[in-house]
Formats: C-alpha cells, structure tokens, sequence
C-alpha cells in the first residue's frame, strides 16, 4: 500500500487548490476509495472547513457522480447506448445507491444498466464462496470489488465483467464466457508458482445463463495504478520512469519466453500482455520499496469489450510499443502544450528535458526509430543505461524562463565554471552509480547461517518411497552426517518429525487439515489457493531404452536417432503402440514396457504424460530403477525386444545400461536432459560406459521447461499468517549453499548454480 505521509503530502497539494465547495466535493469522492481513507481524514482538518460539511454549494462536479474518481486519463464509455447520468455505467455512483437501497435490484432504476454487486451477496466459485465487502469501482472494462474468501477469511480482489442485453445475445454471451474461461488462465506449464511481478488469477467464474463473469485476484490488485498517482502527484522524474522500465521490462523478457497451460492439454510459449497502459500498472509497495505490477490482461479484458467482434491475436512488440507510450505519459503526465495541443512523442518539442540517451530509447520503445525486436532486447538496452540519467528539471514543455542581464566576462567565468563542476559530478556519479552486473541475492552459506528460524518441534510430510528418503537420511558429502542430522546440530531448537502420504493429493490434504506442517512434494499442476510453495530443486521423468555395445547400430538410441516425441511416449504406454515398427518402419522390435512405482513417477506421468482420463490399455511392469535396468538390457540382448522404461532423471546418473532419450514437445526441436561435461549434448555415438560419471544432466533445460518432462520439487506450506512461517524457513535452509550440496549428492538439479555449489568449501 501506500506510504501515508506520501500520499497526504500529495493528496493535500491536490485538493487546496480548489475553492472549498468544490474541495467538499473532491475529498468526497476521492473517499470513496478506501486505501485513501486513513490519508483523507489525517487532512481533513487542515483542508476542510471547520465544519468540514458545508453544503450550501449544490453538487455538480462529474467526479461526484462516480463511485470512483478517475485518473488522470479517464476510461472511455463502454455503453453508450444506456444513458447513464454519470456518462458511464460501470461507474455511477446512482447505480451504486440503488443497489444500496434495494439489494434485490439487478438494474439501475434510471438507464436500465446492469446494477452492481451489493454488499454482502456472495458469488460461488470452485474454490469456495466469495462475500463482497466493498465496491471499487470501474478500471478497464470491469467492476472491482473488496471480497473474502468465507471459509478460509482470505481478503480478495473480485472484478465483475458484465455482459449487457443491449450489447450480447443469449449465445454471444456463452461465447463470451467460454472465450474467458479459456484464455484467463496464467499457469506456468511445469506447474511452478509464477514469480513474475504479475496479478495472477486466482479463479474465473462464468456461471451458465447468467450476464455476468468473474475473476478472482489476490488483494496486492486492489493497489494504486499509475493512473491513480499520475493524477495525484503530477509527472514522475525520469529516474522513477527508469526504475519503472526495467522492472515492466524484466516481467515482460519473463512473460514473452514461459512456457504456459492454458488449458488441459495446451501448451503455449510466451504470453503477450496486449493491454499495457497506465490504468493496468499497479504502484505495489513492499516497505520502503515500490514495484511494479502488470493486471488486466488482454486475454480476458477484451473477451468482454462490445466493440471488439473478434479476440485479437497480440504481437510482443506490441507490449513494448504500449509501454513506451507509458513512459512519455509518466514524464509529461499527459499535459497540453501552450496551444493545448495535446503532447505527442512525435513532436520533439513536446518532450520535457529528459537525458538524450534515455529519450533515445523510449523512442525506440515507441517504434519512432529502429523499434526493439524482443524485450530481451530491450531490457538489455536499458541496463546500458546510467541507472539514474542526468535529469535536467521536469518543467511543462514550451516554458523558458529568460535570465537576468549579467556582464560578459561573468557569464564566461560561470559557463567555464559550471561545465567543469558538470564534468567532476558526471564523473563521480558514474563510478559510482554504474550499472551493476544483473544477479539474485548470493545465498546463504549453512545451516547455522539462517536466522529466524521458529523453535519447537514440526511435522513434515513427503511421498513414501519417494527421492526425500534419500536426501534427507543418507550421509553427506565426504561422509558427513546425513542432512537432517547436521540441520539438527545447527538448529538445535528445531525438531522435526516425518509423516509418510500416499499421494499429491493426501499430502496437501495433510498440510490443509494441519497434520504436516509442510510437506515436500513435485510441483506439477497450480496449487490450490490456501497453499504457498518454494523451490528448493529440480528433477524430471527419464524415458529409457537398452544402451548395449553389442549390436548399437541396431539398438533404439542410434534407429531412433536418440529422440522420441511426447505423443509416441504417451501412445506407447497408452496401449495406442504395440510395435516399434509403428514408430519407424524401420524396426520391427516387440515393445515391453517399464515403470518406476514411486508416487512421484506415477503423479508425474499422469500430469506430464497421460493427462486424460482414458484407462491406458496395457499395464507397465513396476519395477525400482536398477532392476529395471538390468530387465532392459537383459531383453534387447537375449530376446530382442526393444524395452522402454520410465523412471526419475536423478536415479539414472552415472550408469550405462540404459539410453536416456531427447524428449521433443510443444518445441520443435527435441530436448535433451543430459549432457557432457564439456557441454556437448549426449548423442547415441557416445559410448556411455566410456563415458561414464562424465555426463550430468543439463541443468538449463530443467530450470526453463524446455524439456519437456522436468518439474521442480518444493516445500509447500499453508498461506496463514497466524502460522510459524516454518515451511518457509526450511525451504531457505534448503536453499543454502550448504543444503543445495545435499540436494545434488542424490543427483537432484539445484536452484543454486553448479558452479557456485562445486567452489564452496
């Protein structure tokens, strides 16, 4: 939220200038939003009558018919065709009274419009009841409302997008609702929490027959937008528009390049956010620091918008266009000039006075020059930057003042003066303020180095059978103690305690119920909305076959070329392949089929493999990873059958019975997940056994999704502040250099980098 001394500052410099009828009427509607309240009354006193309510002035400011003041570039009317008196439906204070007056009402008593949701009311959802606390008010096309999830009293943002009569027919409607079903979601595909300073949907609800929809947001949505704060306080200084930028642009590298799910069985690459203005960039304060988030996306804004026919496809370079023209909108906060013409980044004289460089590029942003082909592009452009560039004073375009006369030669002594303080302060600023090299916050070395961590004694839950046995409970490096023991010997107030769960689904059903505390799990679909969770590493499925020196030519990693395609893998243990001659013409091979057992494979194949429902026709041979091995090699040289098996990428390091194969997915090249120490790919001509301890899985393509079958492991932990924040905790003990070394010893990929990890002592 906002810093209150800021915003008084700024809302009290904002509301003296009016004559105090008209202040009455704009501190009455600025209080409508309740972030500002506490702000509001703090300087009631110094800008309010002593009355504070002189009323003999009738209202007639527009504001005062809102629900919500605009910002400074206001919303267009979406609706015409209803004649709303505050020219705008979405946002009429009218509306808003008559559903106070009647809660029953579905339409305002004088244009008709669809009335807003009153307070109370509770709208059903997959993931529980919503109760609606407060109204917002309109920003883009829909209506934003405080709300708490019952069950759990979890505040929430709640946006209402309505489908009007006079606009959609009863199918347009269902077309509408389905359209934003489909394309609201914002799932990483590998089922990771999404780290990118984005508002990522909770839920989205289109109940059938109805003329509404809903979408679900966590509460940081409810924050000021740069709209809000341009109106507020007037231009930003150029160092804020770059802090603005390089954050909106590392979100965007992120945004454009992930892999995501948007719905069962659909997997995209790069999702463009084609709605980047002033009005969908949230001001997010985090103590003293602020940042920047993106919402309202295109996706499921304009699924919504009457004068769109057809959802459009949006282009990356859309994005960084759009935002260039917040830039210019920030530095000039969208004033006119002398002739009240409005600025255009066109007109070089419209620009304030912004540093050359920094002009330069927002211009490239705009498309003005040679545009930006990528955001990563862009963002490494601006990283070239000074980080804060020399500013000269943000004064509105077209005003110069004029110096007084001074005599000649004391206008040469300043000038010569001034350009060599100029060049001393230039100088120093930049050795000391240069770009630093972009990197995450060095980890921790050990154990002993975590503070914080709650005392008492803890339960924790992973799958039976699962890698964490092995992590947790084998000796260290050089024979040290056992993970869990040395955590016990630097955390000597920590105690905790294994519970076994059968599945996914028993184990977060543990950590809900309380029972576990945490628990240590895959991370292969979004987690409900109660749960959190941390990467601590990676591992991913392996699909295998016969790797013999005896007859390669004719073995399956040099007839397959060394890759197979997601859907043979799925039609094969389908039962949809019986025969490798329906993979290549070529072979003739029987099939036999393996499978690791551990609850992680199995989860992992039906998330990552078989996403459907349908019953495979063939049931696999369970077996545990080495004798799977040893049943595979067994089969291709005594029977010749070309045997594939299913097993963790961590359990097959340093082996040579078995060839793992590249996986090709949604990508059009095939992913391999190991490679050599030198950094080759691993290729069927590689002979493994000569090989051996040689090759290592390629960390890159785990910690991006590129292979397709990778997922991470976490520490998943319940969202409840009145909880010790021990899962929390324990992920950053993990994640310490010194429990990053554990987690590689079982052949686990860290997040921490390899490097790092083999150069601690």
């Amino acid at each position: 939220m906002l810093n209150t001394k800021f915003t008084q500052h700024l809302l009290q410099r904002y509301l003296v200038r009016y004559p105090v009828p008209l202040r009455l009427q704009r501190y009455d509607a600025l209080a409508r939003w309740s972030w500002l309240q506490p702000s509001l009354e703090q300087i009631k006193p110094v800008i309010l009558p002593a009355d504070g309510r002189d009323r003999s002035t009738p209202p007639t400011d527009p504001i005062a018919l809102t629900i919500a003041p605009p910002g400074l570039v206001a919303f267009p009317s979406y609706y015409q065709q209803y004649r709303c008196i505050a020219g705008n439906p979405l946002n009429c204070a009218q509306a808003q009274r008559s559903v106070e007056a009647d809660p029953q009402a579905t339409a305002c008593s004088l244009c008709g419009f669809l009335s807003p949701l009153p307070v109370g009311s509770l709208v059903i959802g997959e993931q529980g009841t919503y109760r609606i606390e407060q109204s917002l008010g309109q920003r883009g096309i829909s209506r934003g409302y405080r709300a708490t999830l019952s069950v759990l009293d979890i505040p929430i943002t709640l946006r209402e997008y309505v489908l009007p009569e006079r606009y959609f027919t009863p199918s347009d409607r269902r077309q509408r609702q389905d359209i934003f079903l489909n394309q609201v979601g914002l799932a990483l595909a590998d089922g990771r929490s999404q780290d990118l300073r984005i508002v990522v949907p909770i839920e989205a609800i289109a109940p059938v027959g109805e003329d509404r929809a809903y979408l679900l947001l966590p509460i940081e949505d409810q924050c000021p937008t740069l709209n809000d704060l341009l109106r507020l306080r007037g231009p930003f200084t150029a160092a804020e528009v770059y802090q603005m930028l390089r954050q909106v642009l590392q979100t965007l590298v992120g945004l454009h390049q992930q892999r995501y799910a948007l719905s069962p069985g659909h997997i995209q690459t790069g999702i463009v956010h084609g709605n980047i203005q002033l009005s969908s960039l949230l001001w997010v304060e985090q103590g003293a620091e602020w940042f920047i988030y993106l919402t309202d996306f295109a996706r499921w804004e304009e699924s919504f918008n009457p004068l769109v026919m057809t959802v459009p496809e949006h282009a990356p370079q859309e994005d960084l266009a759009a935002l260039g023209a917040v830039a210019f909108e920030l530095l000039t906060s969208n004033l006119v000039d002398a002739s009240g013409q409005t600025l255009n980044p066109r007109v070089a004289r419209h620009w304030p006075g912004v540093d050359p460089l920094f002009k330069a590029f927002i211009q490239r942003l705009l498309g003005l020059t040679l545009p930006f082909a990528t955001a990563q592009e862009a963002y490494q452009a601006l990283l070239q930057l000074p980080p804060k560039p020399v500013i000269s004073a943000l004064a509105p375009p077209n005003v110069v003042a004029v110096p007084p006369r001074r005599r000649w030669w004391l206008r040469i002594l300043l000038l010569l003066l001034g350009l060599g303080a100029v060049v001393l302060v230039s100088r120093l600023l930049w050795v000391l303020l240069r770009p630093q090299p972009v990197g995450e916050t060095p980890p921790l070395c050990c154990f002993e180095a975590v503070g914080a961590v709650p005392e008492g004694a803890f339960t924790y839950t992973a799958l039976t059978g699962d890698v964490w046995g092995q992590v947790l409970n084998a000796p260290g490096p050089e024979a040290t103690l056992p993970l869990m023991e040395q955590m016990a010997v630097d955390q000597p107030n920590l105690q905790l305690t294994y519970l076994a769960s059968g599945s996914v689904e028993a184990a977060l059903e543990n950590v809900r119920s309380r029972q576990a505390d945490f628990a240590l799990l895959p991370l292969l679909q979004p987690l409900p909305i109660d749960m959190a969770a941390e990467t601590v590493a990676y591992d991913g499925l392996a699909v295998v076959v016969a790797f013999s020196y005896q007859g390669r030519s004719q073995g399956l990693p040099d007839q397959l070329q060394g890759q197979l395609s997601l859907a043979n893998v799925r039609d094969l243990y389908q039962g949809e392949i019986t025969t490798w001659h329906q993979v290549k013409p070529a072979l003739s091979q029987p099939i036999k089929l393996y499978v690791n057992p551990s609850p992680t494979t199995q989860a992992a194949i039906q998330h990552l493999i078989e996403p459907s429902d349908e019953p495979s026709r063939v049931a696999p041979m369970s077996l545990d990873t080495l004798r799977m091995m040893r049943r595979i090699i067994r089969d291709f040289e005594t029977a010749g059958i070309g045997s594939i098996g299913i097993t963790p990428l961590s359990s097959i390091v340093g082996q040579c019975s078995v060839y793992p194969l590249a996986i090709a997915g949604a990508a059009p090249e095939a992913s391999q997940p190991f490679r050599r120490a030198d950094g080759q790919t691993l290729k069927p001509s590689i002979d493994l056994c000569n090989t051996k301890g040689v090759y290592q899985i390629n960390p890159e393509v785990l910690h991006t999704s590129t292979y397709p079958l990778a997922y991470p492991l976490a520490v998943v932990y319940r969202r409840d502040n009145r909880l010790p924040p021990i899962g929390a905790k324990f992920a950053a003990l993990l994640l310490t250099d010194e429990g990053q070394i554990y987690l590689q010893q079982a052949n686990l990929t860290t997040v921490t980098h390899l490097e790092l990890i083999q150069s601690t002592p």
